[in-house]
């Protein structure tokens, strides 16, 4: 789930921002457009741990800006399938439900869930209810679930999940 990787980065600086302050003035950009973002397959930056390099500016033809090349270590943040992980459901809908864990978003479909349970409407919410009724999942309830896979996109990462194994399901509070 969190891993410590090494990344590049190119930033793009206006000339007014060259002189004495250059190297600080690009170290808090890159901890602004790095970190909480999600950089497709590298997953989500949690936090900028050093930052190795930086490389000579060079301008970009036709433009006044001029481009650094920086290399950098961070902690990130990608599921991987099997992985078992805690989440808080965020909404529940006839055809399933979806949950967060962290950056992470994921779906769990009917078919995943825990061997018997139903959907239970109450007239302003929904939720899945075990038929002994000792067991229920409804927006803002934790689960325990086990990553089925997952799609990566340029800024987004989503994920399908399951509760439908031993030990996944609920999570009592």
């Amino acid at each position: 789930m969190f891993f410590q990787v090494t990344l590049t980065r190119t930033l793009h600086l206006h000339p007014k921002f060259l002189g004495a302050k250059l190297r600080s003035i690009l170290i808090t950009k890159l901890h602004k457009e790095v970190e909480g973002s999600c950089l497709g397959e590298s997953g989500y930056v949690v936090l900028v741990v050093s930052i190795d390099e930086i490389g000579h500016g060079k301008v970009i033809d036709g433009t006044p800006l001029v481009a650094f090349p920086c290399k950098f270590k961070a902690i990130v943040c990608r599921p991987f399938r099997g992985e078992v992980m805690d989440a808080v459901v965020t909404e529940v809908v006839r055809h399933g439900l979806t949950a967060e864990a962290g950056p992470l978003k994921f779906y769990v479909a009917v078919g995943n869930l825990p061997p018997g349970m139903e959907l239970e409407d109450t007239g302003d919410t929904l939720r899945f209810v075990s038929p002994d009724a000792r067991l229920h999942i409804a927006a803002g309830d934790s689960v325990r679930l086990r990553v089925m896979g997952y799609r990566i996109q340029p800024n987004d990462i989503f994920c399908v999940g399951t509760l439908a194994e031993d030990y996944l399901g609920p999570i009592a509070s």
